[in-house]
């Protein structure tokens, strides 16, 4: 067992229980046994004072190096869509291999050796602090995060709605934690029968607390269904044609064909749906609009009337072609571009969802429109495009898409319902940052008008049907249980799925295959809309922070006390 000295070793390990545990391998269990090896790093003897020539790396070092081929491993996926981006996978996982030893050194320095009290505090916490830098830092990355593994399992995850989806990550790492100390005083042979036994009770308690927990808002949340309200049908078309840069026209007009047939088949269903839904960007004729700035300049803008001649004409033209898409008593959500003209010369670009219903066809309404706000960095934009050479590699993939200004809520009126349906959209990634989507739902609620359901477009069709489309599922499983919303994903080329607010899913598409996925839903009477404190892990943050500098006062006392007592020369 003398490997296991090295902490390159014990980190690596850890992180192999870690992967195993993630989606989709579905090992959840195997979770609790990454925080069980990084228990024995917590007290793992320093590393020898560092040398001008050195063979082996440090401490942090070699913690570094196992994170970076864990990342490596979880991400590969974002090197499929074109080779190009293969820089961006080896850039983005170095930078997330940075918080390992982050977390590794905050609980280092804080906690007391074989002190339980100690055990149960530091490492949750820290490990909340850093999860919510790696979640807000340069954009966020929230992807492949430890308390995914139990998106499959709705009764171990009801937590999250005490301060959002780090609750269950902090619930992991304290029962690991556990775990590796009971172990360490078995390999110890203590001899007092109650110090090894004491881990155990504690890690039972924890359990049974967090079971009872999970029972509890899973009966409630049952309890509070509304039979009042007529049930919510809804047709999630997914199609798995695959794609890479660059993406050829003629596979646009195909994929955007294959969904006007699906379209078509969930119309001429025995039921029709209330709402079909679209994913992002599959629709392939963009939107025009002009700039409002642009309508008001009048003859400061010259040719500008005549760009509004030709965009009624288009906006009929399209009114005529999507009226066979809507269903007669509903409504079609679309993904696709939007082209805003703020001069005849120039023009914007949005990732947008069109909100169509059969009244504003009728009536000749523009439809309700949402621009996604949260961009892919390298997919949607380039930081500092300005400053770059035409040539750069990325800056030829990527079309600069313009960031929306706001969340906007779609209000889906039934002639069997009083009660609209509120419908909050999210485009792609934006269904990974719990902060983005709970201030959207706390933002609305507070205006009184909580939404119904979270609704999010995807297109996954870069990623060959990796393990992304299942850590992306993953994402959305977290949004339910988070806000106790209905969450409802159309993705291309994914798994497509209807996930209630205790964050089981109901209705999921299958990998790899064409198809529409039904679901019929029930509204819930639950009042929650938020988790109860989202601003735990910034608190947890403040307080990692606080007692660092407060160790660090008490260290630079010493050394000031130590140097006073050593007498001179």
């Amino acid at each position: 067992m003398k490997f296991f000295k090295y902490p390159f070793i014990l980190a690596f390990l850890s992180f192999v229980f870690y992967r195993i545990a993630l989606p989709p391998y579905g090992a959840w269990a195997i979770s609790f046994l990454a925080p069980c090896c990084w228990f024995f790093l917590y007290d793992l003897p320093a590393p020898p004072p560092v040398k001008r020539f050195r063979i082996f790396p440090s401490f942090y070092e070699q913690v570094w190096c196992a994170a970076v081929l864990f990342w490596l491993a979880v991400n590969f996926w974002i090197s499929f869509p074109h080779p190009a981006t293969s820089l961006g996978l080896i850039a983005l996982s170095f930078y997330l291999a940075l918080f390992f030893p982050l977390f590794l050194f905050l609980v280092r320095s804080l906690i007391r050796k074989d002190s339980l009290l100690s055990l149960l505090v530091v490492p949750p916490i820290a490990w909340c602090a850093v999860e919510w830098l790696r979640k807000h830092l340069l954009g966020g990355f929230s992807f492949a995060s430890l308390e995914h593994s139990f998106y499959r399992e709705p009764f171990w995850i009801q937590s999250a709605d005490l301060f959002g989806e780090y609750t269950v990550g902090m619930f992991i790492v304290l029962a690991g934690t556990l775990i590796g100390l009971f172990a360490k005083r078995i390999m110890q042979k203590e001899r007092k029968c109650f110090s090894c036994i004491c881990p155990v009770l504690v890690l039972a308690l924890l359990i049974g607390l967090h079971l009872y927990y999970g029972k509890y808002r899973m009966d409630q949340i049952a309890r509070s269904a509304d039979h009042e309200r007529a049930p919510f049908t809804v047709a999630l078309l997914q199609d798995n044609t695959l794609f890479s840069f660059p993406v050829p026209e003629k596979t646009n007009l195909a994929i955007c064909e294959k969904y006007r047939s699906l379209n078509r088949t969930a119309l001429l269903s025995s039921k029709s749906p209330d709402l079909i839904v679209w994913p992002e960007s599959c629709f392939v004729n963009p939107g025009i609009v002009l700039s409002s700035d642009s309508k008001s300049g009048g003859k400061d803008q010259p040719g500008m009337e005549k760009m509004n001649e030709l965009r009624e004409k288009i906006r009929r033209a399209e009114q005529e072609e999507i009226k066979d898409l809507v269903p007669s008593q509903g409504t079609l959500l679309l993904g696709r571009g939007t082209v805003e003209f703020l001069t005849p010369q120039k023009m914007i670009f949005y990732n947008s969802a069109y909100f169509i219903s059969s009244n504003s066809i009728s009536q000749g309404k523009d439809p309700v429109r949402y621009d996604k706000i949260q961009r892919v960095m390298f997919g949607e934009y380039i930081p500092f495009a300005e400053y770059l050479p035409d040539s750069f590699p990325l800056k030829t993939l990527c079309n600069s898409v313009q960031a929306g200004k706001k969340s906007v809520l779609f209000s889906l009126a039934r002639d069997k319902d009083p009660i609209p349906v509120r419908i909050l959209p999210n485009i792609c990634f934006e269904s990974s940052i719990p902060h983005l989507i709970q201030k959207q739902c706390r933002e609305w609620s507070e205006q009184g008008k909580s939404p119904d359901i979270l609704l999010n477009i995807s297109n996954d069709g870069w990623f060959k049907n990796s393990w992304q489309i299942d850590l992306h599922l993953a994402t959305h499983v977290f949004r339910a249980a988070e806000n106790r919303k209905i969450v409802l994903s159309a993705t291309h080329a994914g798994l497509s799925a209807a996930i209630l607010p205790n964050g089981s899913i109901k209705a999921e598409g299958t990998r790899g295959t064409a198809q529409i996925v039904n679901a019929e839903l029930h509204f819930h009477k639950f009042d929650r809309n938020f988790p109860l404190l989202p601003e735990f892990p910034i608190v947890a943050l403040l307080l990692i922070g606080g007692a660092m500098l407060i160790k660090f006062r008490i260290f630079c006392r010493k050394r000031k006390n130590q140097t006073e007592e050593t007498p001179e020369g």
